[in-house]
């Protein structure tokens, strides 16, 4: 591949929006999941699952199997990829493409043969000096097996994804091992992230959060209070602030690009064609009809919101807000802001430079992303146990 893109991000919607446009560019490879960097267990083993657990650029030591198979997340038993997201396995051999309908919404007719890929590795991986080279012996196999070689565009843009790709503890290693690369961040406006987090809580609340279908009333969204809003908000804070430091540090036009997810959803072409200028890949007519799902009921959640809610959120952000509401350009430059406005600034620029320290940081932050409020339980406790008893219903019905 001649240059490599990696979308990080500090939730799904806006990686997964974003990475199905590429998938439509005929100069893209584009995984048909999420696939980024391997969590870093050697800072602390964190065996919890959430976003904000830092995730880290491996260093290749040795051409040793098991060192390798470990880096890329290959099962002992040489079966399937460990995923550390999804808390659980990839198993694509052969019959998985429901897997992959799921993750791109759309219908996949194509089978990936776990065995025959991991044979065409072993056999590229042989000679690898460097971290880039393994990464590239992954993609070449992977995408010569998954619909025999159709979806790799092998001299042009190798396009990985990752909900957690945000706090990769070492951006240096990236762009110093991956020749021409990009980072890519797709930023999301204060309502929408905390609203998406609302529902996303909420479901699970009520039972609902392994099926899409039906959807969860707003009205029992809106009336969900077992979460912690001021920790929400603090997150989202923080990330702005390390996105500011991230612009200080790599620059605003260079390869640390910053996307207004909301202007993406209003002006597809206007964002794309300069993401595209951006990463040195062709504008293409196929970015603008490609039929992706931008998690619409996502996009606009001021009505799953109480007034007070709100009242809260717009006072603890309102300095960022106001300076969002003047910038709308893409790459978004958020080295404006008053540092007044932002979290811990003092506290991430000291850790800025020291991989270890800025992991801890985010891992200890994020940790109380899905704490729950400890309260005696209401009538929300017996009406969330009754509809997910109906849910289960309907969903054995079908």
């Amino acid at each position: 591949m001649n240059k490599t893109v990696f979308i990080g991000g500090i939730d799904e919607s806006t990686v997964f929006m974003l990475a199905r446009l590429f998938n439509g560019h005929p100069d893209a490879t584009v995984y048909p999941f999420e696939f980024g960097f391997p969590n870093n267990h050697d800072i602390y083993p964190i065996d919890e699952i959430f976003i904000g657990i830092p995730n880290y650029v491996p260093s290749l030591i040795s051409e040793d199997e098991k060192e390798i198979y470990n880096i890329m997340r290959i099962s002992a038993e040489k079966k399937f990829f460990i995923s550390e997201r999804k808390q659980g396995k990839n198993n694509l051999d052969g019959t998985e493409q429901s897997f992959l309908g799921k993750e791109f919404q759309r219908k996949v007719e194509d089978k990936f043969y776990f065995d025959r890929f991991l044979k065409l590795f072993d056999e590229y991986r042989k000679g690898v000096k460097t971290i880039a080279q393994l990464y590239e012996a992954w993609h070449k196999a992977f995408f010569q097996v998954w619909g025999n070689g159709k979806y790799s565009h092998e001299e042009n843009c190798l396009l990985m994804f990752d909900s957690n790709g945000f706090y990769l503890s070492n951006l240096d290693k990236f762009f110093s091992e991956f020749n021409n690369s990009f980072f890519i961040f797709p930023f999301r406006n204060v309502i929408n992230f905390i609203g998406a987090e609302k529902k996303m809580l909420a479901r699970r609340y009520y039972g609902a959060s392994q099926f899409g279908d039906p959807k969860l009333p707003n009205v029992f969204v809106k009336n969900f209070k077992n979460y912690d809003l001021e920790a929400q908000i603090r997150l989202w804070i923080t990330a702005v602030t390390r996105t500011v430091l991230f612009q200080e540090k790599y620059g605003v036009q260079d390869r640390f690009i910053v996307c207004n997810y909301e202007e993406l959803l209003k002006n597809r072409e206007g964002v794309m064609r300069v993401l595209c200028e951006k990463i040195g890949l062709k504008f293409h007519s196929n970015l603008l009809t490609s039929n992706v799902d931008s998690h619409g009921s996502d996009n606009d959640c001021i009505d799953i919101f109480t007034p007070d809610e709100v009242a809260v959120i717009e006072n603890e952000t309102a300095g960022i807000q106001e300076y969002l509401l003047k910038c709308q350009e893409t790459p978004l430059d958020l080295t404006g802001l008053d540092k007044e406005t932002l979290s811990d600034y003092i506290y991430q620029e000291k850790y800025i430079n020291d991989e270890e320290k800025l992991a801890l940081y985010s891992t200890l932050l994020n940790c109380t992303r899905y704490k729950n409020k400890i309260k005696v339980l209401g009538t929300s406790a017996i009406t969330a146990f009754i509809y997910s008893k109906i849910i289960r219903f309907l969903r054995f019905l079908r």
